[in-house]
């Protein structure tokens, strides 16, 4: 017979045991807890350049030394003598950049761009960006349309529009590039002959050097006057036989005969290849070239600019030759006369303080000659210069 009190010995007995087993198992189990692993960081010298940003503060442009044609979507077409901004440095030889003058940026290989020192710098502490990958900031100037809102010259478009990145946009291309970049003949063709308004209409197609093509056309007095100016060019001191004008003709009932249109395309086009060989062939013959070179081309003095302009909070719209503005001090006459004629001023006007939007946000300070040359290419490609003028 088995007693209660032994079986309450037993379980309080084993469950002695039990807390003892527990709390040696405490005492034996010891956690110990490993230093930290310290892993070793190799960081080499493409770890700083592949760093490189605007958000560093630095801005560097570079000039495209050759031209580049886009391998991937990622990648940027480039023509030689491109102005770009430095965005990074990327892995296999090439570097994100960003146009100065146009909207893109992509990669192209960085040994085909050179550093143009003069426009480099650096951005003060509160203009630069805080740096995000894939901002859209990183690849914005200081003075890039997401920051001008304002469609006039405020004084704060006008103090960004004197940094850094403004004059970037007026950089010019080395001289030597310029040469190579001027607008001389390459090739003339007459392509057809055809009747406007009763009188002989010859088309020509011109190219440049530089493979601009341009479709003229002219009339036989525009040869005829060509020609007499090059006879008297030549006549002072004559250095050049030139080749024969072909005659003039006419068409009965203004019907243009098929077989007369035939033979001559083939007189002017001889006569014209006759008349650039005869003048090319020698470099004392540069005023008959020059002579050419207008006819064919167009005398830049004689085109016509659009110029819209900010006086006193009111906006005029006027049109002159090139030739009337094409220095910075015809320029200041120019505006001067405007408004010494105009009925709001009758006083004499000193000199006036310029201002000029270029690609619509670009602001520039014309000061002197040499800033306004900068401008000028602009205004022969555009036609159009857009000013504010400020009476000092």
């Amino acid at each position: 017979m088995v007693s209660i009190f032994s079986t309450i010995n037993e379980t309080v007995y084993g469950q002695q045991q039990q807390q003892q087993r527990q709390r040696g198992g405490r005492k034996s189990s010891v956690v110990s807890i490993s230093q930290p692993i310290k892993k070793k960081t190799c960081i080499d010298e493409s770890h700083f350049i592949n760093n490189y940003s605007p958000a560093n503060g630095q801005l560097k442009f570079y000039i495209a030394q050759k031209s580049y044609k886009s391998q991937s979507p990622k990648h940027l077409t480039l023509k030689r003598g491109t102005l770009v901004q430095l965005v990074s440095m990327e892995n296999d030889g090439l570097c994100l950049v960003r146009l100065i003058r146009e909207v893109g940026a992509g990669l192209v290989p960085f040994e085909s761009l050179e550093e143009y020192s003069i426009l480099n710098g650096s951005l003060p502490e509160v203009h630069r960006p805080i740096y995000k990958p894939n901002q859209l900031m990183e690849l914005t100037p200081p003075t890039s349309p997401s920051t001008l809102k304002s469609y006039v010259c405020s004084p704060a478009s006008v103090s960004r529009g004197s940094s850094l990145s403004v004059s970037s946009s007026l950089a010019s291309v080395p001289k030597e590039m310029e040469k190579e970049c001027t607008k001389t003949i390459s090739s003339c063709e007459i392509v057809s002959i055809f009747m406007k308004e009763g009188r002989v209409l010859y088309k020509i197609i011109i190219k440049s050097s530089s493979n601009e093509v341009k479709k003229e056309d002219r009339y036989y007095h525009d040869f005829y006057t060509l020609h007499a100016s090059l006879i008297q060019g030549n006549s002072k001191n004559p250095k050049v036989e030139l080749p024969c004008l072909p005659p003039p003709v006419s068409f009965k009932n203004n019907e243009v005969d098929k077989d007369i249109i035939t033979d001559r395309i083939s007189l002017f086009n001889n006569y014209m290849f006759e008349l650039e060989k005869a003048v090319s062939s020698s470099i004392e013959t540069s005023s008959l070239q020059e002579i050419i070179q207008k006819w064919f081309m167009g005398d830049e003095d004689k085109t016509v600019i659009k110029v819209k302009v900010l006086f006193r909070r009111d906006y005029y719209v006027m049109k002159c030759s090139y030739g009337e503005i094409s220095s910075y001090g015809k320029l200041q006459t120019y505006l001067k006369g405007k408004i010494e004629s105009s009925k709001e001023n009758t006083s004499i006007v000193n000199d006036l303080h310029i201002k000029t939007k270029l690609d619509g946000w670009y602001i520039v300070n014309l000061s002197d000659d040499e800033i306004y040359k900068e401008v000028l290419p602009k205004v022969k490609e555009t036609k159009k210069l857009v000013l504010e003028v400020i009476l000092q």
